[in-house]
């Protein structure tokens, strides 16, 4: 990211829905489950994997951590039936039991260098770390004037590119079209469910569409379309920044069709943010 993200910024991260996985097969049965690597230490951080379907297609996005010998796992709240779902159905045959926990746990997340009980996490686009607290303790003691406001919260996801459900997350996405194949993806470790459709693109490159971060002078409202010459555009999120009077937000991109349908406007004042790649990559 090229803006500078404020050292020691933090957040009480409240929309999440937390799931615990238990017992001796946890680690197998979600490695088979999500698309990043589950056989690893993360007794000190948070990975980051895509739930995706047969297909290949992300339905969601989580965040997975262990702790207290079991494996905890977070994803939007507006996704916690989908979830509960989604990661029970499988359950078969392992030895592991999931567990809502959405109501005993909250989470806080900072930015800046790993705390002495955090845990290393780049939920966005810069160095952090999650704390994890029971619903019963305490905050953590970080300074007040360095909360986060909603509102600078909402503007720092989308620079940091992070796909939400019923926005850029609508199950119709490939992992490499959110640019999640980069830092949620493991191609090097074993089957999971969407996998063989996954590699298939990563093994032939580049994909058609791709997400984009955008500036535009003209408010641009979700679902808006707009081309120019080589691209088009479906706009996804967007935020109006005030002192700046600019309007930042997430679009889709593709190649320009030869007919477009009415509803797309030529592009006037928009532009496409070209940043370097910030977060550390799954496949080094």
């Amino acid at each position: 990211m090229s803006e500078q993200i404020p050292n020691g910024s933090w957040i009480h991260w409240k929309d999440r829905a937390v799931f615990s996985l238990s017992g001796p097969d946890r680690v197998r049965y979600l490695n088979g489950q999500v698309t990043n690597r589950i056989d690893q230490d993360l007794t000190n951080k948070t990975i980051a994997a895509c739930v995706c379907s047969l297909k290949g297609k992300v339905e969601a996005l989580v965040w997975i951590t262990e702790l207290d010998g079991r494996i905890l796992i977070d994803g939007e709240l507006r996704q916690r039936e989908f979830l509960a779902e989604r990661l029970d159905r499988y359950l078969i045959a392992d030895d592991c039991e999931l567990e809502d926990v959405t109501a005993d746990w909250r989470l806080y997340h900072r930015i800046g260098d790993l705390s002495a009980d955090g845990r290393e996490s780049s939920r966005l686009s810069a160095a952090g770390e999650d704390i994890w607290k029971r619903s019963t303790d305490d905050a953590p003691e970080w300074p007040v004037e360095s909360e986060m406001s909603s509102d600078a919260f909402q503007l720092l996801k989308i620079r940091s590119m992070l796909p939400e459900s019923d926005a850029e997350i609508t199950g119709n996405e490939f992992p490499s079209e959110l640019g999640l194949d980069r830092w949620a993806v493991d191609f090097h470790k074993g089957c999971y469910l969407g996998q063989e459709v996954i590699s298939r693109i990563e093994s032939v490159g580049k994909t058609k569409r791709s997400l984009v971060r955008f500036l535009s002078k003209e408010p641009l409202i979700p679902g808006a379309k707009i081309f120019e010459a080589k691209h088009q555009w479906e706009i996804l999120r967007s935020q109006l920044i005030v002192p700046e009077g600019v309007h930042e937000g997430l679009a889709m991109q593709s190649p320009v069709k030869k007919d477009l349908p009415p509803e797309f406007s030529q592009a006037n004042e928009f532009t496409v943010i070209e940043e370097p790649f910030m977060r550390t990559p799954t496949n080094d």
